[in-house]
């Protein structure tokens, strides 16, 4: 399932139909068509009794934020309407997407799977009981989602899962690397909810301590942007003959720093260019390059809109 704008898109919207997928209505886009969404998940359910799987986004949004929204209800009317109707053996799986940068074409993604749920088992623990059932299976892979998808238990401790990424090394330069990324970031969401969970007093003196690092790294005037941060040590270090890094290029090893004297020195030409542009939009093209250290050379790597 998708959201219903994407359906009115020219050419696009008939694509989706075609590859059977179905209409999404979210108050977010019209709320005068939200009581459509009865037929779209009775559509949903005939493909499912037909044998075809159906995805939903149980948080019937896209957003960025590492903790998980309130999921709504319709995989479970979904899945219990399809049972009704004769499905046998279905499963609700839990999908976690994580994205290395999901704004970038080809970047890496994270697929994680959760403990399924037997539909039919479900409805049967629960006496049969149609509304007893669906609202309990709304909350159960509410649960089993947490599992699989970067969630922090409060969403006040984003700053501080924030600064901690920015104190990670760069993971490398190849493709493979990225999920090594991932799997960090994982690992740094999960240490701060068991800190956070088992010894709160403990947790909130590393946090204290984290945020003055930042805080003063900031003063210093290493710059603002947790982009820059990242990286910052590697780009202040001398090469190995002691020239200072001022370049940041895309080579075939992938994106690196590197000297005037080593990038232009042995350029057969080289062409400065000085686009017009403000304080605020240059800053943003540097962090954005600095995000890309480390990484694969693509065509994201040179914009800058």
């Amino acid at each position: 399932m998708a959201k219903d704008p994407l359906f009115s898109i020219p050419f696009f919207g008939k694509l989706l139909y075609a590859l059977g997928m179905v209409p999404a209505y979210r108050g977010s886009d019209d709320r005068s068509q939200v009581s459509k969404n009865l037929e779209s998940l009775a559509e949903a359910a005939k493909q499912v009794a037909a044998g075809h799987v159906m995805g939903i986004f149980p948080e019937g949004k896209s957003h960025d934020q590492d903790h998980l929204a309130l999921v709504r209800s319709g995989a479970a009317r979904l899945a219990l309407q399809a049972v009704a109707e004769g499905t046998q053996d279905l499963k609700i799986v839990p999908v976690g997407l994580h994205g290395e940068q999901k704004e970038r074409f080809r970047s890496a993604v994270w697929l994680k799977l959760g403990e399924s749920v037997d539909a039919a088992e479900w409805l049967a623990q629960n006496n049969g009981d149609e509304h007893l059932a669906m609202r309990t299976l709304t909350a159960e892979p509410n649960t089993r989602l947490k599992s699989v998808v970067l969630h922090l238990d409060e969403a006040e401790w984003q700053p501080l899962l924030d600064d901690l990424e920015a104190l990670l090394p760069s993971a490398g330069f190849q493709r493979k690397n990225a999920l090594i990324g991932l799997r960090r970031q994982q690992a740094a969401v999960d240490a701060i909810n068991h800190f956070y969970r088992t010894d709160r007093p403990r947790a909130e003196a590393v946090a204290a301590r984290v945020r003055a690092h930042s805080e003063a790294l900031r003063a210093a005037g290493f710059d603002q942007d947790l982009r820059v941060l990242k990286h910052w040590d590697e780009f202040a270090k001398r090469d190995a003959i002691g020239h200072q890094h001022a370049i940041i290029e895309a080579v075939s090893e992938g994106v690196v720093f590197s000297t005037v004297e080593h990038s232009i020195g042995e350029a057969d030409s080289a062409a400065i260019l000085r686009p017009k542009l403000t304080p605020l939009q240059k800053a943003e093209v540097i962090a954005r390059a600095f995000s890309h250290t480390g990484k694969p050379c693509d065509f994201d790597f040179f914009s800058a809109d």
